[in-house]
């Protein structure tokens, strides 16, 4: 544990063993140069070419935090609101997100109700939703 974290640091270890002056080199200095997950850059680059705009303000935290995701189900909320409870394969059409109908299904924020077999309407939350929604989508 006190090697990983010389290591960490970028500080160098030795031991020296008192009784017969044995010495010890555990880790050398240097930076810190963790492995590369190509799978989570992946998965940030993906999301970061997902969304449109800068939504989020320096310093946030996760409260409020504008994603894709959200970006995406605000249009769908947006289309909702002007156009009224539609089918979900419309939804996807007009509004270019893909995965329009699962979205509304899965209803995350609770902006979605189901009218009829496969329609969705917008839910009074929603509508909330749709009234500060001009800064989440980028359109500043």
């Amino acid at each position: 544990d006190n090697t990983a974290l010389a290591r960490r640091l970028g500080l160098g270890l030795i031991t020296v063993r008192l009784s017969d002056g044995l010495v010890e080199v555990h880790c050398d200095p240097g930076p810190y140069a963790p492995r590369k997950s190509a799978r989570k850059s992946g998965r940030l680059l993906r999301e970061f070419a997902r969304r449109q705009g800068d939504p989020n303000d320096g310093g946030q935290t996760r409260a409020g935090l504008v994603t894709a995701y959200r970006q995406d189900a605000l249009k769908l909320a947006v289309y909702l609101f002007e156009a009224g409870a539609s089918k979900g394969a419309m939804v996807a059409r007009e509004t270019g997100v893909t995965p329009a109908t699962r979205m509304m299904r899965d209803n995350h924020y609770g902006w979605f109700e189901k009218v009829d077999k496969g329609i969705y309407g917008l839910t009074p939350t929603g509508a909330e939703a749709v009234q500060t929604a001009g800064r989440l989508l980028g359109s500043d």
